[in-house]
């Protein structure tokens, strides 16, 4: 996969969440937990806040 490629899923990972946000949740994949929230993976990686989580995570 060359950066062309790579930017390009990311802009359209990024457009689809402009359009998500407006009409529905968005659900993802969490990658990680750290300090004071999830990275998750929703097309592009995102930090959710703790205070955001619907279910404790363990």
């Amino acid at each position: 996969m060359t950066g062309g490629e790579v930017d390009s899923g990311v802009n359209n990972a990024w457009a689809e969440l402009q359009r998500a946000k407006k009409r529905k949740p968005v659900t993802g994949t969490v990658v990680e937990v750290v300090k004071g929230g999830l990275i998750v993976d929703v097309g592009v990686r995102a930090f959710l806040p703790g205070s955001w989580q619907r279910r404790p995570v363990s």
